[in-house]
Order: structure tokens, then C-alpha cells, then sequence
């Protein structure tokens, strides 16, 4: 018989929660000096000091969560030299705190370097870090460091779409160990890509990774507001903070033309919900008006074109 599969690996916890209350700030600023990548604390309020980081490796790529108080993290002139090797450090604001220039709202990207000095205020904050190796971003240390210390707001759509985007991979791994780290490596590296690409005006290296997540959102999105009678380009372009014209390049990608996918969308629904024996108590205007026709004669018109039947035919055909 065959070794049973080794478990899959558990995050790294530290938590000061474990350290006696007066030695928690010497001892994690201690330990901090001596990891791989050192940094140094400083202190804001020793004796309220608490800090829990957990970390998880998706082979060289690393997700890190924090949340603490009382300090601030700080990289200095000389332990930036003494790095190993250029990484990029993305952090999100999961919920309101504040850093080191101001407030981080929800979703706020702020992004660091190892090979850079830094300051990051732990009062109040939780985050979720993202480390990539500059060579497997592919792109030029111009592009990589134009955006450091420098917040990207929340209301930028790419920041929102790939802040969100990582904050779902990182809960996906935190919360179910078992997913293949693997397949979450390469996800995670050109979703980050393309924020660096889009900020810093670089739309040919971004167009790829940019379209293909985008268009992940924009599908469920549609999805999502299917019965929607307002659902338009329009709606669609505005919720992802894009112009009317990239959502049709977008749909025009993938072969999709927008009234009519949301047209025959509507119409399976129809069709589904007319067969339905749950639904027999609905008539077909308000099955039709349930899923955004507005105009029970040309919801008539449409399903004949598609099904070959008036919705009446087509309930009787399968009762």
C-alpha cells in the first residue's frame, strides 16, 4: 500500500498574545531584526503592544495577514541593502486604519519594496501583504517602483478589482488549506502585474492580465443582475470604473455581444421558470417581468424566435 498523503501545510502563526505582557514589544522587535528580510519596530505605546501575523507560501510568492497595535514597522537605508532579493510588497487595507500618510479606506493598495526603506503604522490596521519576486513581474524596476509609498486609492478601479481579486485568493487560502497552492501562484503574480502596468500608464503590458480579470468580474457581475430591467453597458461600465467602450472590447474578446447574451440569458431563465412546477402559480407576464422584460409582446415575440413556441405553447408542451 501507497503512504498516505502528507497534510496539506498550515499557515505560520505569531502572535504576541503568547508573550508575557511587558516583554511582547522587546521580544517580536527581536525577532523581527532576525528574519530573512529584517525590520525594526517602533514603538508607539509598549504596553498596548499586540501583534498576530499569519503567513502562507505559494511557492515563492508569500500572503501574509496582520492586525496590531501600539508600533510601526519600519525597514531601514541599511537593512534594505542587505537584502537577498528585490520583492514587492503589496499590502490591502481590509478594514479603516490608519499609516503612516493618512486613513486606508477598504481595499486601499499601498506597495513596498524590500530594496526600499520603509515606515507602516500598525495602529489600527489590518492587512493582507502580497510578495512577489521583481523577476517573475517580467517588467522594467522603473514600472515596479513608480507607485511605492504612494497609496492607490480604492475608487481606482484596477486597485479595486485586483485589491479584491487578492483579498479572495488570500481568504481562499487561509481558509481552506487544501486548495493547490500552485494553481493560486500565477493568478496572484499577474493580477499584481497588472495594477503595476495600469498605474503606471503601460496599457500594452497590462492589456492581457487586465482583460482577463476584468472580464471575470464583468460576466458574474452580468450574472448577478440578470433580472435587472436596468442592467445595461452603461451599468456595467460604471461599476467597474471603465469606459462604456472597453466593456464592449472586453465582450467582443470572449464573442460575446452584450444585448444579446443578456437577451438569451433571460429568455433560458424564461424558458427554465416556465417549466418549473414551482412556478405554475406565476403567470407567464410575471415570469417574463421577474427577469427584466418590461413588454409582455416583445418577451412573446423573442421566445418564439428562440424556442420555437409562444411561452404559453412551450408551459403546455412540458406540464
Amino acid at each position: 500500500m501507497g503512504q498516505p498523503a502528507a497534510p496539506p501545510p498550515s499557515p505560520l502563526v505569531f502572535d504576541t498574545r503568547g508573550a508575557p505582557p511587558r516583554d511582547r514589544f522587546e521580544l517580536t522587535r527581536e525577532i523581527a531584526r532576525g528574519l530573512t528580510t529584517p525590520v525594526d519596530l517602533i514603538a508607539h505605546d509598549p504596553q498596548r503592544f499586540r501583534l498576530r501575523v499569519a503567513t502562507h507560501r505559494l511557492g515563492n510568492v508569500s500572503l501574509v495577514r496582520n492586525q496590531g497595535v501600539g508600533a510601526s514597522v519600519s525597514r531601514t537605508e541599511r537593512m534594505s541593502r542587505r537584502a537577498d532579493h528585490a520583492r514587492l510588497i503589496v499590502g490591502i487595507a481590509e478594514a479603516r486604519g490608519t499609516y503612516e500618510r493618512g486613513v486606508a479606506r477598504p481595499t486601499e493598495v499601498m506597495l513596498y519594496s524590500s530594496i526600499r526603506s520603509h515606515v507602516s503604522r500598525l495602529d489600527g490596521m489590518r492587512r493582507t501583504f502580497v510578495s512577489v519576486d521583481y523577476d517573475d513581474l517580467r517588467l522594467p524596476t522603473r514600472i515596479v517602483e513608480a507607485q511605492l509609498h504612494a497609496p492607490i486609492h480604492a475608487r481606482s478601479g484596477i486597485a479595486h478589482v485586483v485589491a479584491t481579486s487578492l483579498l479572495a485568493i488570500a481568504e481562499l487560502r487561509f481558509g481552506d488549506s487544501t486548495v493547490d497552492a500552485t494553481s493560486l501562484r500565477r493568478p496572484v503574480i499577474e493580477l499584481v502585474r497588472s495594477l503595476l502596468t495600469v498605474t503606471a500608464g503601460d496599457e500594452f503590458r497590462a492589456r492581457e492580465p487586465l482583460r482577463a480579470t476584468l472580464a471575470e468580474h464583468i460576466l458574474r457581475f452580468m450574472e448577478d443582475r440578470l433580472a435587472d430591467p436596468s442592467l445595461s453597458v452603461g451599468v456595467v461600465a460604471r461599476a467597474h470604473h471603465i469606459s462604456d467602450r472597453y466593456v464592449y472590447a472586453i465582450l467582443q474578446s470572449m464573442g460575446i455581444v452584450f444585448g444579446d447574451w443578456v437577451r438569451t440569458r433571460r429568455l433560458e431563465e424564461c424558458a427554465s421558470m416556465l417549466t418549473d412546477p414551482s412556478s405554475h402559480g406565476l403567470t407567464v407576464s410575471e415570469i417574463a417581468f421577474r427577469w427584466g422584460f418590461r413588454d409582455h409582446s416583445a418577451f412573446s415575440r423573442a421566445f418564439h424566435r428562440s424556442y420555437g413556441a409562444t411561452p404559453t405553447e412551450w408551459r403546455r408542451r412540458w406540464s
